[in-house]
């Protein structure tokens, strides 16, 4: 992504160019000497951490390189728990498109779920990729997936003892309300304010 990044950067006039740095680090432990007005973790990769520690350590981290009074986003999907549980070992279609360069060529997404660990909340996956070709299979390719599930409460106890307050809470990136309904869980939080007089 980095890479993607510098390319597309490298595009852009000077002035532009001059506003990005990337660094490479964990999330978990990344520490850096500059704090910022917004801290955000956008597309999900919270859920990626497997274990309440990292989970814990990764919040830290965003919390670390906070400004006094910034701010921080970040998003993970509602579990449904019905569809969590259900469908292990099935394929479903997810995703189909047609090569730019080759409209007779294909590829094909589908999700096959392996396996759920409730007590960890989290759940193993294989993405296929299937490429065809006037409707005939020429390759596949498959690719693991790992995610964690939160729950409300399990998030408002990482907050809690990462230090942060929430400022608004949304069931969707459009501010749509969260409830029972929601398949998103928005958050924009800022460091407690006994962590904002210590720092000053």
């Amino acid at each position: 992504m980095l890479d993607q990044l510098q390319q597309k950067l490298a595009r852009e006039p000077q002035h532009v160019r001059e506003l990005a740095a990337t660094s490479l680090g964990d999330l978990r432990s990344y520490r850096s000497e500059r704090k910022y007005a917004l801290v955000i973790i956008p597309f999900r990769p919270l859920q990626h951490m497997y274990t309440v520690r990292d989970q814990l350590a990764a919040l830290n981290t965003a919390a670390f390189h906070l400004a006094s009074g910034g701010l921080l986003a970040f998003d993970v999907f509602y579990p449904r728990f019905e569809s969590l549980l259900a469908g292990v070992g099935e394929e479903i279609l997810e995703l189909q498109w047609a090569r730019k360069n080759d409209p007779t060529t294909s590829v094909r997404r589908y999700l096959r779920k392996e396996s759920v660990d409730k007590i960890n909340q989290n759940f193993s996956a294989r993405f296929i990729y299937r490429t065809y070709r006037d409707d005939k299979l020429i390759k596949e390719e498959t690719a693991p997936l790992k995610m964690s599930y939160y729950t409300y409460p399990h998030l408002r106890a990482l907050f809690l003892l990462s230090g942060l307050d929430i400022v608004e809470e949304y069931g969707s990136c459009e501010k749509a309300p969260l409830d029972n309904d929601s398949r998103e869980m928005v958050f924009v939080l800022q460091r407690s304010s006994a962590n904002q007089i210590r720092e000053n």
